[in-house]
């Protein structure tokens, strides 16, 4: 059985799969999200995914979709910060054997910094670095 933490952190393709319903993982993911508020634990994301993301779902589907998703999207937003930053171009060093992207690098130094230990993603890359995955 999984737990649900206290927060979980939302990545770009789980953003795009809950809007668009005819994706693969929308409904597993919609799932997920229910079971989450049910258990009273809180999505999060930040300004990198947010950017991401809307590029995601512009480029998938169109900027109108784009638009109207970040109208309606409700979910609180940490801002990566510069210590962030420098921490995320550090694990795109050490782990020189992935191929994480810039995005999640940041997203995964400010897991580490806010104590997150779940993302809802599709992306493996959150679990190869250690953190659980809902999808």
């Amino acid at each position: 059985m999984k737990s649900y933490p206290g927060e979980v952190m939302v990545d770009s393709s789980a953003f795009l799969a809950l809007y668009n319903s005819g994706d693969p993982a929308h409904k597993s993911l919609t799932r997920s999200v229910n079971k989450l508020a049910e258990h009273r634990s809180g999505l999060i994301t930040t300004n990198f995914i947010l950017s991401e993301a809307y590029t995601l779902i512009g480029c998938r589907l169109s900027f109108d979709d784009a638009r109207t998703w970040l109208k309606k999207i409700d979910v609180p937003v940490e801002y990566v910060s510069p210590a962030d930053e420098e921490d995320a171009r550090q694990i795109l060093q050490n782990y020189d054997d992935k191929e994480f992207s810039y995005v999640d690098a940041t997203t995964f130094t400010v897991m580490e910094r806010l104590q997150i230990k779940t993302a809802l993603t599709l992306d493996s890359d959150f679990e190869q670095y250690g953190f659980q995955v809902l999808n």
